[in-house]
């Protein structure tokens, strides 16, 4: 009542209320773009919270971060991971993307390796055993099952080797990649073996 009263008035003074109704509607349409994000992640928000398709404590990896929810709030998820520290994801991208959930999947630690043509490749996969043993006996708490390497492709210009290894967390994966790509290193130099 009060805006069509301020309405009326100002059409008796003689303003003309189009210009005001086209100022309205153009300031309207800018903040709809602007609220969108925010209304997306707040629905997305109270699907993640309805249909549970996650929840606090269980590990996800988002863009090749691995990390662990620890809050999910109406317009975003905070995902804690070991290297990259605090992730706010909004909660927009959990509904479009596909994001792994790795709580209850088994973790690797896998190293690839690109060899020129010309190489023995069995024995290149012995070697990527032996690597693994190798770098297994130097990580502490390494699951006690084997090793495997595998031929994994074909490229114009090389051959690509796949060694993994069981391992229980982010923090063991990483380490112990490392110590396979050294004793790789090793091997490899040893046999003559070029990358």
């Amino acid at each position: 009542v009060m805006f069509l009263a301020i309405a009326i008035s100002f059409t008796l003074v003689g303003l003309d209320l189009r210009a005001v109704g086209v100022v309205f509607s153009v300031l309207g349409i800018g903040i709809g773009f602007g609220v969108r994000n925010i209304a997306a992640n707040f629905v997305s928000g109270i699907i993640i919270l309805f249909e549970r398709p996650m929840e606090v404590g269980e590990m996800v990896e988002i863009d090749k971060k691995i990390g662990r929810i620890t809050k999910i709030k109406l317009r975003s998820t905070v995902v804690e991971t070991l290297k990259d520290g605090t992730l706010v994801v909004p909660n927009q991208y959990f509904i479009e993307q596909i994001v792994k959930n790795r709580s209850e999947a088994k973790l690797f630690a896998r190293v690839t390796v690109s060899v020129e043509y010309g190489f023995d490749t069995e024995l290149i996969e012995e070697l990527l055993l032996r690597a693994a043993e190798r770098g297994i006996i130097k990580v502490d708490g390494v699951p006690d099952e084997k090793p495997e390497a595998q031929f994994i492709d074909f490229h114009n210009s090389s051959m690509d080797f796949q060694v993994e290894a069981r391992v229980l967390d982010v923090e063991m994966k990483d380490l112990l990649e490392s110590r396979i790509r050294h004793a790789i290193a090793a091997l490899f130099m040893e046999h003559g073996i070029r990358l």
